[in-house]
């Protein structure tokens, strides 16, 4: 990662976590170690950082034991934890981070400026989040997605966990799960 930040001339100065399941944490440590930056994560969900494998069902804990049967959880050394709408700045840019439980408790958007919003897995284009696994909500989510909802314009970028970017006003319209 190093060797990738520098050849760009870059300079990360944390990781920014919507969630604490495991398919968005996988290689949090190699990351934060190897560049000495911290992980930002709502504190409901920092538990998962130590055992990611509470967020799973009984299945996928099974699998993830046997294709990683050395597997060492823990958490980084340096965890900003966050909760309620919190405005933060990294590397110049300000975040405004906007708690949108449902998918876990401690689910987040990260908002730049007012035309991007990083969704993780709240809303996706044409689909949401689920619900049902350890700490997600139904009724949460439902809260969460009203509040994205009414409080971002049609032009407003999403950036979810997964599949393809889209817009507010295009999830308004064709969103099957939002009618």
């Amino acid at each position: 990662v190093s060797a990738i930040t520098a050849e760009y001339h870059l300079r990360p100065v944390a990781v920014l976590i919507t969630h604490g399941h495991l398919d968005h944490t996988w290689n949090l440590l190699p990351l934060v170690y190897d560049l000495e930056i911290p992980a930002v994560i709502h504190a409901s969900d920092r538990a998962f950082l130590a055992d990611p494998l509470l967020a799973l069902s009984p299945e996928a804990q099974g699998v993830v034991a046997t294709l990683t049967p050395n597997q060492i959880w823990r958490e980084p050394a340096e965890v900003i934890t966050v909760s309620g709408n919190t405005n933060r700045s990294f590397a110049g840019f300000d975040i405004t981070i906007v708690p949108t439980p449902g998918h876990t408790a401690g689910s987040v958007c990260f908002q730049f400026g007012n035309e991007n919003l990083f969704t993780g897995d709240l809303l996706f284009k044409k689909a949401i989040g689920r619900t049902d696994l350890f700490s997600g909500s139904p009724e949460q989510m439902k809260q969460s997605l009203k509040y994205v909802l009414s409080s971002y314009q049609d032009e407003t970028l999403i950036y979810p966990g997964h599949g393809e970017n889209s817009t507010i006003g295009f999830e308004r319209l064709n969103n099957p799960y939002l009618k």
